[in-house]
């Protein structure tokens, strides 16, 4: 297949995907894998449409291929790490989205799943860190503000989660 037709394919898929139209946009990544199975954007864009069709073993599948195929690529360990998380291995969720930050500490959400990470292990100061890591990154991360809070209350820190 020319390059041209793969790219083509890439881009029906990237456009059915912002238009919310998750069935289309995996059947036409699915289409460009056939065609090239080592290409780790389509990869990329794979897993995502199975994250958001909540088929988490494979979004697992394609994002671990993403990062064999681009193992620089901190956004699919990131991804990856998120992805574990749900899934309730958080060992290996841990460890991937560790090493997305290791590629890219200036990435907020990876200190943000890692904290979600860490609540979920019960491991609360750890938490706090990352949290707060996520938003010295990007302080308009509202999800990490609510949820710091949140864990300040739990401590009864009261002043603190104001």
């Amino acid at each position: 297949m020319a390059k041209d037709s793969l790219e083509q394919l890439r881009e029906q898929a990237k456009e059915a995907l912002s238009r919310g139209q998750y069935q289309e946009a995996r059947q036409l990544y699915q289409q460009a894998l056939g065609y090239r199975s080592d290409n780790p954007d389509i990869h990329y864009g794979m897993a995502t449409v199975c994250f958001l069709l909540s088929d988490l073993h494979s979004a697992v599948y394609h994002f671990k291929e993403v990062t064999r195929l681009d193992p620089l690529r901190a956004g699919a360990f990131i991804n990856l790490g998120a992805v574990y998380n749900r899934l309730g291995q958080y060992d290996d969720a841990l460890t991937t989205l560790r090493r997305g930050i290791q590629l890219d500490a200036n990435r907020a959400e990876g200190y943000y799943n890692l904290a979600l990470v860490y609540k979920q292990l019960g491991q609360v100061d750890m938490s706090i860190n990352a949290y707060r890591e996520a938003l010295r990154l990007n302080v308009r991360m509202y999800d990490a503000h609510y949820n710091l809070a949140n864990i300040y209350l739990e401590k009864e820190r009261f002043v603190i989660a104001i």
